[in-house]
C-alpha cells in the first residue's frame, strides 16, 4: 500500500528516485538531487548544488538545455 503524501519535501526522504529543483528558493538555487531511500539522508553533490545567474529561471524565456 503506498504512503499517503500531502506534497512537503520530508515526506518523500523515503523514495528512491531523482529530484530536480530548477530555480528553487525564489529563484537563489538550482539542484539535482538523488532520494536513497534514507527518511533522513538525501545526498547533495557541490557539483549539484548551483547559484549561477545562468543556472536560474528567466522570465518568458524557453529553458535550454544546456550540455
Amino acid at each position: 500500500m503506498r504512503a499517503a503524501r500531502s506534497g512537503k519535501f520530508a515526506e518523500y526522504n523515503d523514495l528512491l528516485t531523482y529530484y530536480v529543483g530548477l530555480g528553487g528558493n525564489r529563484n537563489t538555487t538550482t539542484r539535482f538531487r538523488r532520494y536513497i531511500g534514507d527518511p533522513v539522508t538525501r545526498p547533495l553533490l557541490p557539483e549539484h548544488d548551483l547559484s549561477a545567474a545562468s543556472a536560474m529561471l528567466v522570465p518568458n524565456r524557453k529553458q535550454d538545455h544546456h550540455a
